[in-house]
């Protein structure tokens, strides 16, 4: 197995990227050096679980990302970047479908 150590500035650094359920549980996890971006882990941490969505930071919006989390038919929650065009489907309309599907107010 690889090493998840980088030698960064001051120290030593290790990332650790995870996928967690909705009771925020880690369902899948992947240690790298600290300074690979989150993104590269995605895939083989979704290739782990089968989620019904996906909710993660802007740093996530990447229209492959996107394309293979729609190909497999999961929802990508992801704020657009500024220099990203709007996605289709707004992250507040997703929350908002979510709520009158539970039938719970946000308040």
């Amino acid at each position: 197995m690889d090493q998840a150590i980088e030698r960064f500035r001051d120290g030593l650094t290790t990332k650790i990227h995870a996928i967690v359920d909705a009771a925020g549980k880690a369902a899948a996890l992947s240690l790298t050096p600290g300074q690979r971006a989150g993104i590269t882990e995605a895939e083989p941490l979704l290739n782990e679980v089968d989620p019904a969505a996906f909710i993660a930071d802007k740093a996530y919006d990447a229209d492959p990302l996107i394309e293979k989390l729609e190909e497999q038919g999961i929802t990508p929650v992801i704020p657009s970047k500024k220099t990203v065009s709007v996605h289709e489907k707004p992250v507040f309309q997703f929350i908002k479908n979510e709520i009158s599907l539970n039938g719970s107010s946000p308040d």
